[in-house]
């Protein structure tokens, strides 16, 4: 390598690396102020869930569980059981510990992205759309979301093994990518998709043989089959219309909501829709219509300059267009988010944690083929002010912000009136506001306090009236609401 091409090669990665320092820099900036928040419903029950007092036990985490309806002992018991008995009951490790591992998602991303497109900048563009991306509020501002981020990691750093492999045929990259797809099978459901997309890499993409890719994917599908007929045998979905499962329109409509969402329109435009997919509810529209106009101009304008006028540019000018990788894109966002249209009642914008690198690599791809860097700069612009946009409105309205206030009040007054509490007390705390009630996970909330599980809660005396009879060997505390405390 000469002097020259040595001087360029060290400027492009000084550029990327000043272009990622800024942009972490910035997702600090975007949510820095959740950092302290406290824990809120599913938090305290994977708390409670997830306690070991024997190795046995620990091991324990990794069969399938009777009272949970998902298969993440990684993300889920593993994960809080180290930090609760590291940390206690303190977030700021919770949170610091998934915000580490949302920025190690965004590295992973940009060389993972890089290494399958032969091209940086299309990894550092696809990267930063994810990373700024408004449908991680919910991850980022919940820490029972951090099984989607770990999960997206270990998801791209299996892909980044595998990607080595098929490149330098070295066979201890395969070995480890297959341990790698073992990790993140233990993290989140998504890892399904994961033989689908570098499926069809390996056989179209690498251009390798049908023989020889089915003697390679052998493993990765046996494995996915036979997590797919044990869970449904062992881990039915509950019987309740939130997680039915429909393939109709409704399925349609669903995956329409999921890629507006991932163009930072907000969830909550899904639940103000009254008749079609676009009339909104009269009240949300007039106190909300700057958010509705800037949303949905926003997203046209990235529709407009990220896929359409780069299309057709490329179509004009007779450059050429990679349409194995554009389908690859496609694939990677259809086989992510399938598991998730297919229950049309039970739709969140968090579940794009995985499923949107396929949009965001489309987009980047067609953006940097078409060789316009102001076009990049003005989309990439317009995406942070969308994102803003949105991420503002949740952090003003959101149930997630409230909830972890209230929890934390709730943990402050019952610790205040009652220091210590003897194994199996019952407590009496009046409550009448459902979102509150739920807030508090059950008796979850109260045994992570105290540690100890065999403590109950009680939020109504109707109730617990109701109950008396079970609990008369218990002992009894009715807390003591006083006038300057939580209705």
């Amino acid at each position: 390598m000469n002097l020259v091409s040595f001087s360029n090669n060290f400027s492009r990665r000084l550029m990327y690396l000043i272009g990622a320092i800024i942009v972490i820099f910035t997702v600090v900036l975007m949510y820095y102020y959740s950092f302290d928040y406290f824990f809120l419903q599913d938090d305290f029950f994977h708390l409670s869930a997830s306690r070991a007092k024997s190795f046995t036990d620990f091991i324990l985490f990794f069969k399938f569980q009777d009272k949970t309806i998902d298969y993440r002992p990684l993300t889920n018991q593993v994960y809080h059981f180290s930090l609760y008995s590291l940390f206690g009951l303190n977030p700021v490790p919770f949170r610091l510990v998934n915000f580490t591992f949302f920025i190690l998602t965004y590295l992973m991303m940009v060389k993972v992205i890089a290494r399958l497109t032969r091209n940086k900048m299309i990894g550092f563009l696809t990267a930063t759309f994810w990373i700024l991306s408004s449908a991680h509020f919910m991850l980022i501002n919940w820490i029972a979301g951090a099984w989607l981020i770990i999960g997206t990691f270990f998801f791209l750093l299996c892909s980044f093994s595998f990607i080595k492999f098929s490149k330098d045929k070295r066979i201890i990259f395969y070995f480890s990518s297959l341990i790698l797809f073992l990790i993140t099978a233990t993290s989140f459901e998504f890892f399904i998709a994961w033989p689908i997309i570098f499926g069809y890499y390996y056989y179209h993409l690498c251009k390798n043989s049908l023989g020889n890719s089915v003697k390679v994917f052998s493993p990765f599908i046996s494995i996915t089959l036979a997590y797919v007929v044990i869970r449904s045998l062992l881990i039915p979905l509950p019987r309740v219309s939130e997680y039915s499962i429909a393939v109709n329109l409704e399925t349609i409509k669903t995956l329409f909501w999921y890629i507006l969402w991932s163009f930072n329109i907000p969830e909550e435009f899904k639940k103000q829709i009254v008749t079609n997919l676009f009339i909104f509810n009269k009240t949300f529209i007039s106190e909300f219509w700057p958010l509705v106009l800037k949303s949905i101009l926003g997203a046209f304008l990235i529709f407009l300059m990220g896929i359409i006028i780069p299309t057709i540019r490329i179509i004009k000018k007779k450059w050429p267009i990679d349409l194995p990788l554009i389908a690859f894109s496609i694939i990677w966002f259809l086989s992510g988010i399938a598991l998730m249209v297919i229950l049309p009642k039970h739709t969140f914008a968090m579940y794009l944690a995985f499923p949107s690198i396929g949009i965001y690599l489309l987009i980047a791809y067609l953006l940097v083929q078409n060789r316009n860097l102001f076009l990049i700069m003005l989309t990439m612009l317009i995406w942070i002010t969308t994102s803003v946009v949105t991420l503002t409105f949740y952090k003003q309205n959101s149930w997630v912000i409230e909830s972890q206030r209230f929890a934390r009040e709730f943990s402050y007054l019952i610790k205040r009136q009652f220091p210590k509490l003897p194994g199996n007390a019952v407590i009496l705390f009046p409550l009448k506001d459902s979102p509150h009630i739920q807030a508090l996970s059950g008796s979850n909330a109260l045994q992570a306090i105290y540690d100890d599980q065999t403590l109950s809660i009680y939020y109504n005396r109707e109730a617990l009236l109701k109950d008396v009879n079970t609990i008369s060997n218990r002992p009894v505390y009715i807390y003591i609401r006083s006038q300057n405390t939580m209705d």
